[in-house]
């Protein structure tokens, strides 16, 4: 990755969010107002994706630094939540290189759907898809090297095919 590419990276999973959640927190807090704030993780959070490190890393900061302000709240009608999805079909999705994917990928409108819903009923932390949300209850039994060393299986085939 090139440190443009990282830096990029950084400000918009980390350095955005941790400024815009501030500033909605500090209007709730002092308003006392109702109201929710959600940020979209990802899975990668939980299960790092090896070929996506950088990525994981800035969706774990994302669902850590979440979940630790939300305790730190003192107007109890405003929460966090956290959305983390799986994989989801948009058009960086299409194409060969995420061939070996494509049976895991929510569609957009399912994922928009519960993304709402998490919302409007003050998830903590939300999975959508059932599969989702069943794996990554499994996914706590096995170790965690062979869960990641399984993607990066799965990942490096996908860089293979698409020729990188």
């Amino acid at each position: 990755m090139q440190p443009s590419e990282f830096q990029r990276l950084l400000q918009t999973n980390v350095t955005s969010i941790v400024r815009i959640t501030s500033q909605f927190v500090n209007h709730f807090e002092t308003t006392q107002k109702e109201g929710g704030l959600m940020v979209v993780s990802s899975m990668a959070a939980l299960f790092p994706v090896p070929y996506q490190a950088i990525y994981s890393g800035t969706k774990a900061f994302i669902m850590n630094f979440f979940n630790a302000l939300s305790f730190e709240l003192k107007n109890t009608k405003f929460s966090l939540t956290v959305y983390a999805p799986g994989g989801i079909a948009t058009e960086m999705t299409q194409g060969e290189k995420f061939n070996d994917l494509k049976d895991w990928l929510m569609p957009v409108e399912q994922a928009a759907k519960e993304g709402i819903y998490a919302l409007t009923t003050r998830k903590y932390n939300y999975i959508p898809g059932f599969i989702n949300r069943v794996g990554s209850k499994l996914m706590k039994f096995l170790p965690k090297k062979f869960i990641v060393g399984q993607m990066a299986k799965t990942y490096r085939k996908s860089l293979k095919q698409s020729g990188h």
